[in-house]
């Protein structure tokens, strides 16, 4: 009977908070992930080549975007960073229009020095 009580007590202490949530504008809707390559950055854009395809996305003050786990700046993009996109589909559902809502940045590998050739031994 304990039980009951609580989890009745719980679940209606949440209904509150997810209805006003939503009165705010705050989505609840199901959060999507892809991982790819930046192939193209423009001022308020981002495309990401996946293995499925491209994907463009809306750069607007709302996005969150990380680099190397730190807070960036939109103009720390650049075409060939590995990123992870995480979006919501639209609140209409239309197909093509998502809304990016976090964008984690791992900089691209840089090429490796040549290696400087082994010491010639003198006869």
């Amino acid at each position: 009977m304990k039980r009951l009580f609580l989890f009745s007590t719980l679940a209606a202490s949440l209904v509150p908070a997810l209805v006003h949530a939503q009165g705010e504008g705050t989505s609840l809707e199901r959060l999507y992930t892809v991982e790819g390559v930046v192939s193209r950055v423009e001022s308020n854009e981002i495309e990401i080549s996946t293995d499925e395809g491209d994907l463009d996305f809306v750069l607007d003050d709302s996005v969150r975007i990380f680099r190397d786990g730190k807070r960036v700046q939109r103009s720390a993009i650049q075409s060939g960073d590995r990123a992870r996109a995480s979006y919501q589909e639209s609140q209409d559902g239309a197909l093509d229009d998502e809304v990016l809502v976090r964008l984690d940045l791992k900089s691209s590998p840089t090429e490796s020095p040549p290696s400087e050739p082994p010491p010639s031994e003198s006869p």
